[in-house]
C-alpha cells in the first residue's frame, strides 16, 4: 500500500512525462514531504517539473485547483521558490557537465580513441528535459583502449588516479568524475557478468555516433542499452539499493526507442540471466504506476504480488543501516553481510549465479580490489 506522500510523487512523475492525470493532492501531503522524497529517489528535478503543469492544469481544471489549495501558503510558496531554485541550478550544472565531457572526448578523439558514453548523458537526452536528470560520474568505454588511454591521461594531463577496482579507472576531470572501464560490468564480482560481458562488448560495436557542438560521441545501440540498463538496475536492487531515478531512465529509454526495442532478443537473455521476473515487474511499475502505454512495455507474464513488493523495496528499502566508513573494516564487513543476507531474495530474483557463489565472489572481490588499490595507488 502506497503512502499518500509516495502517490503524490508518482502522480507528479506521471504529470512530468505527460502520461496521465494524477492523484489530487491530498490534504494530509506536506510539500516538504513530497519534496524530501523525491530528493531521496533522485527524481526531484522531474518531479518539480510534474508540479508546475499540475498548476498549468489547475488554470482550466477546478477540481485539480481545489485540491492544491493546501498548497496556497507563506511557508509552500517559499518551498516551492526553493525547489524551482535547484531546478535551475541543476540546469547549469548539466551544462558544465556536458563541457567537461565534450573536452574529455576531444582529448581521446585527438590520440585516435572512440568515445563511447554509459548511462547518464544518453539516457539524459531521453527525458523530456535532459538537464532533469541528475548527473552523475562521466562513464565511457574505450573499445578495448582503456590502458593506453590512461597513459596518455596521465602523460600529457598529469591525470592523478584514484585507487579503485580493476574492471575501471577512477579520475577527476573538470568537474567530473570519471571511470574508465576496461570492463563493461564488474566481471570479478559476479561470475555470470564475464559471459554478460562477451555480449556487452560485441554488442559494444553496434554503437551510435551522435553529434554534439561539432564532436562526436558514441552513444550504445538499443539493444546494448536494453541489457545493460536491466543487468544494471537489477544488480543495484539487489547488491545495493535502487531508486525511481533507475525507473525514470527505463521507462524514457524504452519508450523513446519503443519502434527499436527487441522483446525478444532482451526476454532470450533475460531468461538466460534469470532476471525475467524483475523484467517483468519493472514493465508493470512503468505501465500501471507511471502511466506508460502496455503495448511498449511487454510483460510476459504478470505478477501483482512481485510489482508491488519490488516497488515498496524502491520507496522504502528493508535493510536501512549505514554502511560503516571501510576504515572500520570489521564493522564495514559485518554490515555488508547483514545485508547480503537481508537483500537474499532479490539476488535469487536477479541472478543466475547461486548465493553460496555470490557471497564467495563477494568477499574474494573485495579482498581482491584491496590489494589491486594497494598495488596501483602508486601509479597516480
Amino acid at each position: 500500500m502506497l503512502t499518500h506522500t509516495q502517490q503524490t510523487l508518482l502522480s507528479l512523475l506521471r504529470m512530468a512525462l505527460s502520461r496521465s492525470k494524477g492523484f489530487p493532492w491530498m490534504s494530509d501531503v506536506d510539500l516538504k514531504s513530497v519534496i524530501d522524497l523525491a530528493e531521496a529517489q533522485g527524481v526531484s528535478y522531474v518531479a518539480c517539473d510534474g508540479l508546475k503543469k499540475l498548476y498549468e492544469k489547475a488554470e482550466s481544471d477546478e477540481v485539480i485547483a481545489q485540491s492544491l489549495s493546501p498548497l496556497k501558503s507563506v511557508k509552500s510558496e517559499s518551498l516551492e521558490l526553493s525547489w524551482l531554485g535547484k531546478t535551475m541550478k541543476a540546469e547549469r550544472i548539466y551544462k558544465h557537465y556536458v563541457q567537461d565531457l565534450l573536452k574529455l572526448v576531444d582529448f581521446f578523439s585527438s590520440n585516435g580513441i572512440r568515445t563511447m558514453v554509459l548511462k547518464g548523458y544518453g539516457l539524459s537526452l531521453n527525458y523530456p528535459i535532459p538537464a532533469h536528470r541528475p548527473i552523475g560520474d562521466i562513464d565511457v568505454y574505450l573499445f578495448g583502449e582503456a590502458d593506453s588511454a590512461d597513459k596518455m591521461l596521465k602523460n600529457q594531463l598529469g591525470i592523478h588516479f584514484i585507487p579503485n577496482e580493476p574492471n575501471h579507472s577512477v579520475f577527476s576531470f573538470g568537474n567530473c568524475m570519471v571511470e574508465n572501464h576496461r570492463y563493461i560490468l564488474n566481471i570479478y564480482k559476479i561470475p555470470s557478468n564475464r559471459r554478460l560481458e562477451v555480449l556487452l562488448e560485441k554488442l559494444a560495436e553496434e554503437a551510435n555516433a551522435y553529434a554534439e557542438e561539432g564532436r562526436i560521441i558514441y552513444l550504445p545501440s538499443v539493444n546494448f542499452n536494453s541489457v545493460h540498463l536491466l543487468r544494471h538496475m537489477a544488480s543495484d536492487f539487489a547488491t545495493i539499493t535502487t531508486s525511481l531515478r533507475h525507473v525514470l531512465d527505463w521507462c524514457t529509454f524504452v519508450h523513446a526507442h519503443a519502434d527499436e526495442m527487441d522483446w525478444g532478443f532482451l526476454r532470450k537473455v533475460a531468461h538466460e540471466l534469470n532476471v525475467h521476473r524483475f523484467l517483468n515487474a519493472l514493465n508493470s511499475i512503468c505501465v500501471d504506476y507511471f502511466g506508460c502505454p502496455s503495448e511498449e512495455f511487454l510483460v510476459e507474464e504478470l505478477d501483482d504480488v512481485l510489482r508491488d513488493r519490488v516497488l515498496s523495496e524502491i520507496l522504502n528499502p528493508a535493510f536501512k543501516e549505514k554502511i560503516p566508513s571501510r576504515k572500520i573494516s570489521l564493522s564495514y564487513g559485518w554490515v555488508k553481510i547483514k545485508r547480503m543476507w537481508r537483500n537474499r531474495w532479490k539476488y535469487q530474483l536477479v541472478f543466475s549465479d547461486s548465493f553460496c557463489q555470490l557471497f564467495y565472489c563477494s568477499l574474494k572481490n573485495r579482498i581482491f580490489k584491496s590489494i589491486y588499490a594497494l598495488r596501483n595507488s602508486s601509479f597516480s
